[in-house]
């Protein structure tokens, strides 16, 4: 079948289909990045933040008492001092999470999150114009330079 131009449109609809089931670029990214980090040593790593512990801790604690601590419940030589918990609103969904999942739901997540962010990231450069080279070489980049701060 052909339009007024004379083109076929048999074309234009696999190009829809085909979009529509065949990963892009940006998706294969975000499932590399998520395998990577959830199904490698990768995936120990991301608990390598000695104080992802004290967040799931304190988010338990929020929990329990639905309140947040304004004393310092967990050091020794501050115990019981003025404190506040800056980060109350991630400990008490890491404290909930932990305890609905396990540690390994705070990998999940923490893998989700960041496998998102940089698929977000090539997607937005190439939107922008950038060379789908070029924006998989920085997105790349960009993750090999942040990955010491792949923590939860």
């Amino acid at each position: 079948m052909a339009d007024d131009s004379g083109s076929s449109v048999a074309p234009q609809l696999r190009s829809g289909w085909t979009r529509m089931f065949l990963p892009s670029v940006g998706d294969l990214i975000f499932l590399a990045l998520l395998a990577t980090l959830m199904c490698t040593p990768l995936s120990v790593k991301l608990l390598s933040d000695g104080g992802i512990g004290w967040h799931i801790r304190t988010g338990q604690i929020i929990a329990a008492t639905h309140a947040i601590p304004r004393v310092d419940l967990f050091s020794s030589t501050m115990s019981g001092r003025p404190w506040f918990a800056w980060e109350w609103l991630y400990d008490l969904f890491a404290g909930e999470l932990e305890r609905v999942a396990g540690l390994n739901g705070v990998v999940w997540l923490t893998a989700l999150t960041i496998a998102i962010v940089f698929s977000w990231a090539f997607r937005l450069l190439v939107q922008r114009g950038v060379s789908l080279f070029l924006a998989l070489g920085l997105v790349l980049l960009a993750a090999s330079a942040s990955m010491v701060h792949f923590l939860p």
